[in-house]
């Protein structure tokens, strides 16, 4: 095997747990396909994915392998790619479009993993055929995945039949009333789904993976957890793992959610006006609204400028209703944040924090953890409704509330 460096980001963050007895493992990989010999195979530690260096392994006679050591059960990545590099130093050059990519427990002993070449599952996408075989951690690992496996394929079918009630695209007519009744059976199949892996990882709460698994969902925090279901996880935990720094993690991160979690006040901060004058949030907060969107955004960022025309036309329909918008940018030039405010026309209020994500106000929402865009939805007592506010989750929520539907 050789060191390359790695001048690409990887999407994952995961623990480092500190230990002193060293595991050995051998990773084999059979890889069938007409395409498979000559690609290169990098192994990339996901506790690390900025590490400039990463072990790698060609494809020769449909096989790979892999052998070091480990502190512990431990997340990795496994990358694909038939890309030559300009410089055995030059990954820069690589097309991430072509990448493989499968994600797996690295565990003491000999793990096997054997698929066709063309079955992996690409980097965008988590979906792909393979086995793996030899290891506990990733047993339990794999179970998780494959949780609510059946309820994710009808969800499929129920969001292509509620994009087709939710929008017409001939007519360009949005009917949320219409698609309303779908999007509450995807929502409540979401939640089950959700529910029943936070059940798993609170079962496996004396394992790493377990562990990990925790540390991760609360890093990202996907479902609408309430205070007291962050505090289960904690509970789970704790007997365990309660001296440990991963716990301590753990612990950070839950309390980060806690704030944002439903039925919590939102958090007060100063924020600037076009003037460069400085508010706090409750002061500019209308009290005359029955429900508030928090809207955190940039002009720099792509996600947050394909957002506004959902925000555009929801604020037209509800605003005389009781709905309104405070946006708060984290543009760090000032001309570039007013620049997009005229070009996209946003009406509501505009305020800017200026020091981007090293604002107080920023930190306590842990964006600089989530990144944008981010928003809250808060009723007129300032309490948070959800966190979960992009595209159709914020157009279902305001017909929901303003058509008192259940």
């Amino acid at each position: 095997m050789k060191l390359y460096l790695l001048f690409f980001v990887l999407f994952f963050a995961g623990p480092s747990l500190s230990a002193t007895a060293q595991a050995h493992f051998t990773l084999v990989g059979n890889i069938l396909g007409d395409k498979a010999d000559g690609q290169k195979v990098y192994l990339v530690d996901s506790a690390d994915p900025m590490n400039p260096k990463a072990d790698s392994s060609l494809i020769q006679g449909h096989s790979f392998q892999f052998e070091g050591t480990i502190k512990h059960p431990s997340k990795y990545q496994l990358i694909f790619t038939k890309n030559t590099p300009k410089s055995s130093y030059d990954l820069a050059s690589y097309d991430r479009k072509n990448w493989k990519r499968i994600f797996l427990y690295l565990d003491s002993g000999t793990i096997q993993l054997s698929a066709h070449i063309d079955s992996l599952p690409n980097v965008s996408s988590s979906i792909g055929v393979y086995s793996i075989y030899g290891s506990n951690a990733n047993d339990i690992y794999q179970a998780y995945k494959n949780i609510g496996s059946v309820e994710n394929a009808k969800l499929g079918e129920l969001e292509k039949l509620y994009y087709l009630k939710y929008y017409n695209s001939q007519s360009q007519h949005y009917d949320i009333a219409g698609g309303y009744g779908l999007f509450k059976e995807i929502t409540n199949i979401t939640k089950r789904i959700d529910h029943a892996k936070w059940n798993y990882i609170k079962v496996n709460n004396k394992n790493y993976v377990g562990l990990d698994l925790a540390i991760n969902g609360l890093f990202t925090p996907t479902a609408n957890l309430t205070s007291a279901e962050v505090d289960s996880i904690i509970s789970a935990f704790k007997p365990y793992w309660e001296n440990n720094a991963e716990y301590d993690k753990l612990c950070k991160y839950a309390q980060a959610v806690k704030k944002i979690a439903p039925d919590n006040s939102y958090m007060d901060g100063y924020v600037l006006d076009k003037f460069g004058k400085h508010h706090n949030l409750s002061e500019i907060i209308p009290k005359n609204k029955e429900v508030v969107l928090l809207e955190f955004w940039a002009s720099w960022c792509v996600p947050c400028r394909g957002e506004i025309p959902n925000l555009k036309r929801e604020y037209q329909q509800w605003n005389n209703k009781g709905f309104d918008i405070i946006s708060i940018s984290l543009d760090g030039e000032y001309k570039n944040w007013v620049k997009a405010i005229e070009a996209e026309q946003m009406y509501w209020g505009q305020y800017n924090v200026k020091d981007e994500f090293n604002n107080e106000l920023i930190k306590n929402y842990g964006i600089e953890r989530t990144g944008i865009p981010f928003a809250i939805l808060i009723d007129k007592h300032g309490k948070i409704i959800t966190h979960k506010t992009r595209g159709a989750f914020l157009a279902n929520q305001l017909f929901r509330f303003f058509s008192q539907q259940p």
